[in-house]
């Protein structure tokens, strides 16, 4: 096992702060355009068409926003994350 694996395996692997918000904000985006289509009551906002199209966007823009980043979930990919991070910091200090 080389230095960077011990160092991994010590770190504690943990889904970001910042996947969990935009996660969520992603399903809260695309739950509140789903009950637009289909016209079951979404937030309290009544302006007509121009709430349809505001909705859009904003959903397109957090959907963007939410997938741009590396999100990692699962245990291979926390992994991974750490040593990209690991090897990014030996780098930087040679």
């Amino acid at each position: 096992m080389d230095e960077s694996t011990k160092e991994i395996e010590a770190t504690k692997l943990a889904v970001s702060i910042e996947t969990k918000i935009r996660t969520a904000l992603f399903f809260v985006t695309w739950i509140n355009q789903i009950f637009a289509f289909f016209g079951a009551p979404t937030l309290d906002i009544d302006f007509g068409q121009a709430y349809g199209v505001v909705s859009s966007i904003v959903a397109f823009a957090v959907s963007v926003w939410a997938w741009w980043k590396n999100n990692s979930f699962t245990w291979p990919a926390l992994f991974g994350d750490a040593a990209m991070n690991s090897a990014r910091h030996a780098r930087e200090e040679a």
